[in-house]
C-alpha cells in the first residue's frame, strides 16, 4: 500500500470518528495506554480505564487505529519486504559462530577455547517469525498430512525420498 491510500483509508475513517474520539485515538497512538489517551482526551479520570478499554473496542476506533497505523508504517518504510530483510539479517548475526572464550587465569583475561558458539535459539525464533511474514505456516488442507504425528510425518518423508 503506498503512503498516500494509506493517508486516504486513514483520513476517511477518521472522519466517521467525533473529535473526541479522534483526539483519544491520536494519543493512545503516541503513548499506547488507552487509559492516559483517555484522561487526555478529556475523560473523567476515575473512569478512564474502562472509557479506554471501550474506546479501543469500538470497532470503527479499532479500524481507525489500525489504518493510521498501516499509515505510519507506509511512512517509516516499513512493510514485509523490510520486515523480511531484518528477520533474515537477524537469522544471519545469530548463525555467525563466534570463539568461545574461557577465563585463562594466568594470563588475566578471557581468551578462546577452542570451540564456536553461535545463537542457534535466535536463529530458529528468527526463520519461525520470517516463515510466518511469509506466510509459510498455513495449516496443511492435504488429508495425508493432517492429524499425523510428527513421527509419522518424519516416516513419510523418509519413505518418499527413498530411492
Amino acid at each position: 500500500m503506498t503512503i498516500a491510500e494509506a493517508k486516504k483509508e486513514a483520513d476517511a475513517l477518521r472522519r466517521l470518528l467525533n473529535p473526541k474520539q479522534r483526539l483519544w485515538a491520536e494519543k493512545y497512538l503516541l503513548t499506547g495506554n488507552a487509559t492516559e489517551a483517555a484522561i487526555a482526551a478529556g475523560y473523567a479520570a476515575k473512569n478512564a480505564t474502562v472509557q479506554g478499554s471501550k474506546l479501543k473496542s469500538t470497532p470503527k476506533i479499532a479500524e481507525y487505529l489500525a489504518a493510521r497505523e498501516t499509515q505510519l508504517f507506509a511512512e517509516m518504510g516499513v512493510n514485509e519486504g523490510w520486515v523480511g530483510r531484518r528477520f533474515a539479517e537477524i537469522y544471519a548475526r545469530c548463525m555467525d559462530a563466534t570463539p568461545h572464550m574461557v577465563w585463562d587465569s594466568d594470563a588475566r583475561e578471557y581468551v578462546p577455547d577452542g570451540t564456536w558458539v553461535f545463537d542457534a535459539k535466535g536463529a530458529i525464533s528468527a526463520l519461525t517469525a520470517l516463515g510466518k511474514t511469509l506466510g509459510m505456516f498455513k495449516p496443511s488442507e492435504d488429508p495425508e498430512t493432517t492429524g499425523q504425528t510428527i513421527e509419522e510425518w518424519l516416516e513419510k518423508q523418509k519413505r518418499e525420498s527413498a530411492p
